[in-house]
């Protein structure tokens, strides 16, 4: 992105910030996107009463997964605080992170692992991605990804645990967005295609911003969890793009939750 397309971004940002309707726009479509990758009830009279653009949702993903890892981390705090063990705090926090949300990115880290694991490509790999049963690659995927996370939080200083649940669960979903950016939806229709094949770069931007305010709470390895996290969105998306034709919701799930385990590795050094 060079300069003059970003400063035409934050000039539309700033417009859209000072527009009367701002807050009931955010809202409604932080309603949207939080009911998708969530499991926590939001009040009825709250969901918008006009149809919200799918990326317009998507790309406040980096704040519904920050209020996520909020959650998650205060659990893990108050786990730690009756004088648990942090590898006890981090496998409950684990647990109640799943019931709220995180097991809808775990689906697709085990349909990814079975998928690519089966060596196949384009319409037989989405044929082995799309079976409701998980096999052994996707069965190691998620004792990996759930290992390595649990591993993470538990190595974390007690006083960096907040800010790295913050950080990391937006951080990843940023990956999320890095990749619906890059990424080609493969099917002429399917549940994410709406949200992908529209995702423009302004909504990356948007999504941008919204990881880059979590760097508030930690600066320095927010930055550079954030950047490892793009990363593995880019090169997710352009893997994919060659061997499923595309990026669908399974690849999202699964990078998100990919991702956010290796911005928790920043923070647990």
């Amino acid at each position: 992105m060079d300069f003059n397309r970003f400063d035409e971004y934050a000039r539309r940002t700033a417009d859209e910030v000072r527009a009367s309707h701002f807050r009931f726009d955010l809202l409604a479509r932080f309603v949207v996107i939080w009911t998708l990758v969530t499991r926590i009830p939001l009040p009825a009279k709250w969901w918008p009463a006009e149809p919200v653009p799918g990326n317009r949702a998507l790309a406040l993903m980096p704040l519904a997964g920050a209020v996520l890892g909020l959650l998650t981390g205060l659990v893990v705090l108050f786990v730690r605080a009756v004088g648990l063990s942090p590898w006890i705090a981090a496998w409950v926090g684990a647990a109640a992170y799943a019931k709220a949300g995180w097991s809808l990115h775990l689906d697709g880290v085990a349909d990814l692992w079975d998928g690519l694991g089966s060596g196949k490509r384009g319409d037989a790999l989405h044929q082995v991605m799309k079976d409701s049963r998980i096999g052994a690659h996707g069965a190691v995927g998620l004792i990996v990804v759930v290992g390595v996370w649990t591993a993470a939080v538990s190595a974390i200083p007690l006083a960096r645990v907040l800010p790295a649940c913050i950080v990391a669960a937006g951080a990843g979903r940023f990956a999320a967005c890095v990749a619906a950016y890059y990424g080609d939806y493969p099917w002429p229709g399917g549940m994410g295609k709406g949200w992908v094949d529209t995702f423009t770069q302004y909504d990356l931007f948007t999504a941008f911003l919204c990881a880059a305010v979590l760097l508030l709470l930690a600066p320095v390895r927010g930055a550079f969890a954030v950047l490892v996290c793009a990363a593995i969105g880019l090169y997710s998306a352009k893997y994919m793009n060659r061997w499923l034709g595309g990026t669908n919701g399974d690849v999202l799930g699964g990078v998100a939750a990919a991702a956010e385990v290796w911005a928790l590795l920043v923070f647990a050094l």
